[in-house]
């Protein structure tokens, strides 16, 4: 420790003190449009060995954001609930003079944490009797989604899909698609990942064969047609201001929205036969939520309101009205509009908004850059903190996650050409659920459960079995609430997936 505070020290000596001339709410907004920016940031206080996040226990939330004259200009969040307020840019040299860095959390680019926050990172797991549905968090920082109940906002798994550190780099959403997968787009590596409910990787979706910023550049938040094909926000690049449509397949079909009236689109919804799409703009006279009908052609704007600014998730309630998550000023909260886009109210107990979703209670979960929260859907107070800046913690957006059936499974009757393990239904569970999985041809089969320590829970099938499709049924009747995985072994192929048990 020692070491590493000497080391900041003599670059704070070596180097002369810069005034930095970006202020915090233009890096802020900045580096959310294009986060490569703190990207560049990371990779430079990589080269500098300088930290790129700091965590001053109850007093300061500390961000590599961008750079100016070849250092690294940090973004002090002093006021975890309220982004904006009271906070500030500076370079190490600044924030070592007003904090003890050698009593703070240093999270370094290469991943090695040095930490004498004196602060313990805590997870409240609520146990549930049974799973319905979920919501689903995007954590852009530590590269995972969350999974909430959407009842009461408790955790109810902190790794629904466990982190991704080789694959995101700043995903924005995770959503469920019509044929019951997980897809995850992501602001930098512009490509749109489809998981299954386990949390493991099937392929790159869109754009087909990877990354390719004449289609996708910078995008954000995703959604799907009637007709279940995908459309993505686009925010750079060539297709700059546009919404690009993909088949159910991953064919890149062409540019489904474009007008001048979307300026660096955000999110996009479909409700009754139009889409709703948010924008980044912070200009009082530009369109922050336009209104496209089934085309794709342009109606006019949700809403005139000036102080709606910077506007992320955006949802439709139960009610009929819409929720729109306001990141920047003068408007920041939820912003609360009537179905013919007429204001409501804004809730500010949580400002610099990203992620939005209403949970049974009545009250709202939404995400900033620090943290997790509930509020009161009818004051807009604070109820409490679900996850802290302490635990480094970045929402994105929250979108709902229903189990359902396994799809594309073959009869007995149809031809099999690979061996294929699929994802247990349902699951989470409670105490039963289906494995399922197909064998092109005459193999000895093991299937075996084991806990995350690899200890083995079950052999529920060991034989010799003929090609087709089978499901077993897994009785966890005797067994803890947890992580569990099952694994297939069928002549040379193995596969393992995982499942959760939650009472």
């Amino acid at each position: 420790m020692k070491k590493i505070i000497l080391l900041i020290s003599l670059f704070i000596i070596t180097n002369v003190l810069l005034p930095q001339s970006i202020d915090f709410i233009t890096l802020m907004e900045n580096s959310e449009r294009n986060p490569n920016m703190v990207i560049e940031a990371r990779k430079l206080a990589g080269l500098q060995n300088l930290p790129v996040l700091i965590y001053v226990k109850d007093k300061a939330f500390i961000e590599a954001r961008g750079i100016e004259n070849e250092k690294i200009v940090y973004t002090v969040i002093r006021d975890f609930y309220h982004p904006f307020n009271n906070g500030s840019t500076g370079f190490i040299e600044n924030i070592s003079l007003e904090y003890d860095l050698t009593r703070a959390r240093l999270i370094y680019n290469n991943g090695n944490i040095v930490d004498n926050s004196g602060e313990e990172i805590v997870y409240n797991i609520s146990p549930r009797t049974s799973i319905i549905s979920m919501l689903l968090v995007m954590d852009s920082y530590n590269n995972k989604v969350i999974g909430l109940d959407t009842q009461t906002g408790d955790i109810i798994d902190t790794s629904f899909i466990p982190r991704q550190d080789t694959m995101l780099a700043t995903p924005k959403v995770a959503m469920q698609t019509p044929l019951g997968k997980i897809f995850i787009s992501d602001q930098i590596k512009d490509v749109v990942y489809e998981f299954d409910t386990a949390g493991t990787f099937i392929q790159i979706f869109a754009p087909q064969g990877g990354q390719n910023n004449s289609i996708l550049d910078n995008i954000r938040g995703i959604g799907f047609r009637p007709n279940n094909n995908l459309l993505v926000t686009v925010g750079s690049g060539a297709n700059t201001n546009t919404l690009q449509q993909f088949s159910s397949s991953g064919s890149h079909i062409g540019t489904f929205i474009s007008n001048p009236s979307l300026t660096s689109p955000f999110d996009v919804i479909y409700v009754d036969n139009k889409y709703y799409v948010t924008s980044s703009t912070t200009s009082a006279s530009a369109v922050k939520i336009g209104i496209f009908d089934s085309t794709g052609a342009y109606i006019g704007p949700f809403t005139t309101r000036d102080s709606t600014r910077f506007c992320q998730q955006i949802i439709k309630l139960d009610d009929g009205n819409f929720a729109v998550a306001a990141f920047s000023i003068p408007g920041v909260g939820i912003q609360i509009f009537s179905p013919n886009g007429t204001f409501i109210k804004v809730l500010t107990g949580v400002s610099n908004n990203r992620g939005v979703y209403q949970l049974g209670n009545g009250n709202f979960v939404t995400t900033n850059a620090t943290g997790l929260y509930e509020i009161d859907d009818t004051t807009g107070a604070l109820v409490r903190t679900i996850i802290s800046g302490a635990s480094v913690f970045s929402g994105q957006y929250i979108t709902k996650y229903v189990p359902g059936p396994v799809t594309g499974i073959s009869g007995n009757n149809t031809a099999i050409d690979d061996f294929k393990l699929m994802q247990n239904y349902p699951n989470p569970f409670n105490p039963v659920t289906k494995i399922y999985f197909e064998i092109p041809k005459q193999s000895k089969v093991k299937l075996t459960v084991f806990d995350v320590l690899g200890r083995e829970i079950k052999t529920i099938v060991n034989t010799d079995l003929t090609a087709g499709s089978y499901n077993y049924e897994f009785d966890a009747g005797n067994i803890s609430s947890g992580v569990y995985f099952y694994k297939l072994q069928a002549g040379d192929y193995t596969a393992v997936r995982k499942m959760m048990l939650l009472r």
